[in-house]
């Protein structure tokens, strides 16, 4: 199911979900450090963290590290992507 080593959640994206979502996630552009963390993974995170309220900080350790899980969040929540992705 994820492309991460995290146990599953029920927040978790399903892989027809994951197929739906990935397009709608901004692309990385110019140039920087490689994505090393699978945005599939930060996805999950960030479901996790929306969908039960936990503060980042607290987001079980099988997931990223939760800088990196907000790191991606905060940008994609400032450019409106969180208005066409809604966890269920």
């Amino acid at each position: 199911m994820s492309e991460g080593t995290h146990k599953a959640y029920p927040t978790d994206v399903t892989d027809q979900e994951w197929e739906i979502l990935q397009p709608l996630l901004p692309v990385k552009t110019g140039k920087g450090r490689n994505q090393e963390v699978p945005l599939r993974e930060i996805v999950n995170g960030i479901f996790y963290g929306l969908r039960t309220g936990c503060q980042w900080a607290n987001l079980p350790h099988d997931f990223p590290q939760y800088r990196t899980v907000f790191y991606h969040y905060n940008p994609w929540k400032k450019k409106g992507v969180w208005n066409q992705i809604r966890p269920t």
